[in-house]
């Protein structure tokens, strides 16, 4: 604690100061007399306020209590949408029908305020569905699922019509920590991406199953027809995952011939790779495996003969972020 006037500077922000002993007019009314300690007590004072709140505390607000009313109510407590960046609690993603995909409640970060999924919400996708602004369906297609942030309000609980549908897959940004879009057609960079699903050759809307990371496909795609490989790595067709997937879970399939099989991701350096086991003919087996950002992994035999494998999809995982 410090006395304003006694020459000792200030306390603060250890403790307060104070000032019991005021100033009187002296020797005559009207006239005090000059003392260093005061004014240099004041300055004291002064400098350890700014050395406590710090250079520019407004920010960009007016001033401090304007900055801290925007995350904070007047009891101190947090306000309701304020997020870190990045955070999000995932909805579960369910198959409705061949063209409406179902959204359970959740929450993203976007914008630096929390976006709520309050209750289960239909999406219904393309340009006559739930945002005008989405892409129609088309035949085998993939398409991404973002928070439209042109369409959101101020409002933190979402409706169907904040979600978009495009073709285009996000890339992963390190100042939001998460994936988003980038300014293509529709699409933007404040778009954030939260899910991925597929169609089939009559434009509808694979059925699909998702349990925490895993999103699994009703319907296996067969992407690797059988081929001989032999002892040297070589490349499996690519997977049909999101772009922003880069761990699958797959179905493999022995032809003719009594092998071990290795698996790596595309372009990794390890020489053994996983092992799968030793399989003989017609042997089935289902294991995930990592690919690298082109959906695309790796696989050896033991034996250079006429041994054939075959790969299909059968469910891909989220990445960090989403």
């Amino acid at each position: 604690m410090g006395e304003i006037g006694s020459g000792g500077g200030s306390g603060y922000p250890a403790a307060l100061d104070t000032n019991s002993s005021l100033e009187v007019d002296s020797p005559a009314a009207g006239k005090t007399k000059a003392r260093a300690d005061v004014p240099n007590d004041l300055a004291a004072a002064c400098v350890a306020i700014e050395t406590e709140m710090g250079t520019d505390p407004a920010g960009s607000m007016t001033d401090v209590k304007t900055r801290l009313a925007v995350s904070l109510n007047d009891d101190g407590t947090l306000k309701s949408g304020v997020a870190l960046t990045g955070d999000f609690l995932r909805s579960n993603f369910a198959f409705a029908s061949t063209t409406t995909i179902t959204i359970d409640s959740g929450y993203y970060e976007l914008g630096d305020l929390i976006r709520e999924i309050s209750s289960a919400l239909t999406f219904t996708p393309g340009s006559g569905g739930s945002n005008g602004d989405s892409t129609d369906l088309g035949n085998s297609e993939t398409h991404f699922v973002y928070l439209d942030s042109s369409a959101i309000s101020t409002d933190v609980t979402l409706t169907a019509s904040d979600f978009l549908n495009v073709e285009t897959a996000p890339t992963y940004s390190q100042s939001k920590r998460g994936w988003y879009g980038s300014a293509t057609g529709n699409l933007t960079t404040s778009d954030r991406c939260i899910f991925s699903f597929t169609t089939d050759g009559s434009a509808n809307i694979h059925d699909f199953n998702h349990s925490g990371e895993l999103v699994v496909l009703m319907d296996e795609i067969a992407d690797q027809a059988a081929v001989d490989i032999d002892t040297t790595f070589t490349d499996i067709a690519a997977l049909s995952i999101p772009g922003f997937a880069t761990r699958a879970r797959v179905f493999m399939f022995q032809g003719a011939g009594n092998a071990s099989w290795y698996w790596r991701a595309n372009g990794a350096t390890g020489t053994t790779g996983f092992n799968i086991g030793s399989v003989s003919t017609d042997d089935r087996t289902v294991i995930d495996v990592v690919t690298d950002s082109s959906q695309i992994f790796e696989m050896r035999s033991s034996l250079s003969d006429a041994t054939t494998i075959a790969v299909s999809t059968q469910g891909w995982y989220f990445p960090e972020g989403m």
